[in-house]
């Protein structure tokens, strides 16, 4: 199989977009103390910046990669990006010649 110039440059943007999204995650603020457990969106923030709570008080808050969200982002990339790839292949023109 070859690769076409549009098909580069499709595969180029997309390892260039997973790679801001593993640079850039989604983040989770967590707070756990005795039995509550609570879980916020803390937006995106850079992988070696994570956000902090802003209460100044550590016990029981944390923060963590919101791993089911970026999983989304990670599997609807590669979707479009296989559509995208597919569209611009131009084997469907040479079958139906």
């Amino acid at each position: 199989m070859k690769i076409n110039p549009a098909q580069r440059k499709i595969i180029l943007l997309s390892i260039t977009m997973y790679i801001f999204m593993g640079l850039f995650p989604p983040w989770v603020y967590t707070f756990d103390f005795k039995s509550t457990h609570s879980e916020n969106p803390a937006g995106y923030s850079i992988i070696f910046d994570p956000p902090w709570p802003e209460d100044d008080v550590d016990r029981g808050y944390g923060v963590h990669i919101d791993m089911s969200r970026i999983s989304v982002q990670w599997i609807t990339l590669a979707i479009v990006t296989a559509g995208a790839l597919l569209l611009v292949s131009g084997s469907r023109k040479e079958t139906l010649k």
